[in-house]
């Protein structure tokens, strides 16, 4: 058996064999008092017999052939085309953060990488539970029903119930999906918001200018029925028909990746992708303006009405 002293200041008295004496109380306790390499040299002095303690010392000090710490680096969508040296504000796992553009500038869209350097003061730089931009995961943020948190002319609410597509290619947008609702690439997600606004207005034109079957009375009183061609009426239905079905599925996939982005679960009750399927068929103006709270914050953030995004182009930015 050994006897091994270690002191907390970081200093270590060697083995010491039990063939020699054992020491008294108050001997040990003159060695815990013991603090500096000078005074450590005292215990041969104070020991009897053949002690060959030498007092070593075992620094806590960094391995210098250890690579140096690197900084996070994070990968920012640009918000618009800024020059060299401008600054804005983006968040990475709930914590604020300001991004310097690198020389060169960077163009709107464009994804390029900073170092992740949060302020030493902020309180939210432990943020368990909740993305980027402080939005809590798990659940949703609000209800399917809550459309008028905001007030009855909030953009996510008239936008829902007049231009529904609309608000939907902005959440799109925000989700960095195509127009088909698929995760898409840069240069394909800046498209988005312009596709589903042509398709928008390619509908609505067919809609207004193919007539449907309706009755107008004469000067005589009569009544007359005005029925368009038949080729006419197959295109204006086959038209209708083929947009709500687009909306449909765009709309269930969007509330999909919204869910999977946000890790939020599906009811235990409704098979796979049921949900998101009913939600969007019986209630797709609530959807679409739940999805359009859930992926931004209105408390800061102003709602725009026909930017792509449907926020402030330099509002901060999602990173990935």
């Amino acid at each position: 058996l050994e006897f091994q002293f270690a002191s907390r200041w970081g200093y270590r008295v060697n083995t010491i064999p039990l063939s020699a004496p054992l020491l008294s109380f108050s001997q040990i306790s003159h060695i815990k008092k013991i603090k500096k390499t000078s005074q450590l040299l005292q215990i041969a002095s104070i020991m009897s017999g053949t002690y060959a303690a030498i007092p070593s010392k075992t620094p806590y000090s960094v391995n210098p052939s250890a690579p140096p710490i690197q900084a996070t680096m994070v990968d920012v969508i640009a918000p618009a085309s800024l020059s060299e040296g401008y600054s804005f504000e983006a968040f990475y796992r709930g914590v604020r953060f300001q991004v310097s553009v690198p020389p060169g500038g960077v163009i709107r869209g464009q994804q390029f990488r900073v170092p992740f350097n949060p302020p030493s003061n902020n309180s939210s730089a432990i943020a368990p539970m909740v993305d980027d931009e402080g939005t809590p995961l798990g659940r949703w943020k609000d209800g399917l029903c809550s459309c008028f948190k905001f007030g009855i002319c909030h953009p996510s609410v008239l936008l829902a119930c007049f231009c529904r597509d609309i608000l939907l290619a902005q959440v799109l947008t925000r989700m960095r999906l195509d127009w088909w609702g698929v995760a898409a690439s840069d240069d394909e997600r800046r498209k988005t918001f312009k596709k589903v606004v042509y398709i928008v207005v390619v509908y609505w034109v067919i809609y207004i200018v193919i007539p449907t079957p309706h009755v107008f009375y004469g000067d005589n009183g009569v009544m007359t029925m005005v029925t368009p061609k038949p080729i006419l009426t197959a295109i204006r239905n086959t038209v209708t028909l083929a947009f709500f079905l687009y909306s449909l599925i765009v709309l269930a996939r969007a509330r999909q990746a919204v869910r999977e982005r946000y890790e939020i679960s599906a009811k235990d009750t409704c098979p796979t992708g049921c949900e998101d399927i009913c939600c969007s068929f019986w209630c797709s103006c609530c959807t679409v303006s739940q999805l359009s709270r859930q992926t931004t914050d209105y408390h800061r953030k102003q709602a725009m009405w026909c930017t792509d995004t449907g926020l402030p182009s330099l509002s901060p930015v999602m990173v990935v």
